[in-house]
């Protein structure tokens, strides 16, 4: 699966890449906004920080907005709210070695790189995710044609959409006819505004997208090879 991302940077400060890659690191924050009964997960630009202080101006700035905007759906506002800042309150998640693989000095001028080598693409699921997959999984464990199924979220999604699930599925079967029937048992556990993309565990190399997903995702079926 061919898939351009590109990446857009936050650069206060005027400099160069040789600089950057010797002072400071890129950190990206997790935040929430809920509308109605619509609970919506972001993630920020790659944020380059080189001090305590530049960490923490933005961990405030992107904590405010959960504080602010995460909390008004439920049940999934306050839950995600509290787990976003709890991972923020972590440390956030540190990308400086995608965006030194992919940086460019005409992307530390434009602030935006094309990220055509990666080494994270997924997380795994919170432990509230986590315990709905298993949920539904253990209830598809004995279909004879499911080989295995892992489940990543993609922390790279095209500009204003929110992270989503990436699950992926060996089968005996026809993928699509096998990702019916996953995702028709995913929507009687999880909200009907979730999203789910899948791909062939079949057809994948280790260093691709799907090869990632197997390496940084939550195995449900099968064994790891």
């Amino acid at each position: 699966m061919e898939r351009k991302l590109m990446q857009k940077l936050v650069i206060e400060k005027d400099i160069s890449k040789e600089e950057i890659e010797k002072k400071g690191k890129f950190v990206v924050f997790q935040y929430c906004i809920s509308i109605v009964l619509l609970s919506m997960e972001r993630i920020s630009p790659a944020i380059y920080v080189e001090t305590e202080e530049d960490f923490l101006k933005y961990k405030k700035k992107y904590n405010l907005y959960t504080y602010l905007f995460g909390w008004w759906a439920v049940p999934w506002g306050p839950i995600k709210s509290l787990q976003f800042l709890k991972n923020n309150k972590k440390g956030a998640l540190d990308v400086t070695e995608d965006i030194l693989l992919n940086l460019t000095e005409e992307g530390v001028r434009s602030k935006e790189i094309e990220m055509k080598m990666v080494t994270t693409l997924f997380t795994k699921p919170n432990k509230y995710d986590h315990k709905g997959f298993v949920k539904v999984f253990e209830k598809l464990k004995n279909d004879i044609y499911l080989n295995k199924v892992v489940v990543g979220l993609y922390l790279a999604p095209e500009d204003n959409t929110e992270p989503y699930f990436m699950i992926g599925v060996s089968t005996k079967n026809d993928l699509e006819v096998q990702a019916n029937k996953i995702e028709t048992a995913l929507y009687k556990v999880f909200r009907k505004d979730a999203y789910f993309e899948y791909i062939d565990l079949d057809d994948v190399q280790k260093e691709d997208f799907g090869g990632l997903l197997l390496k940084q995702g939550e195995l449900y079926l099968g064994k790891n090879n």
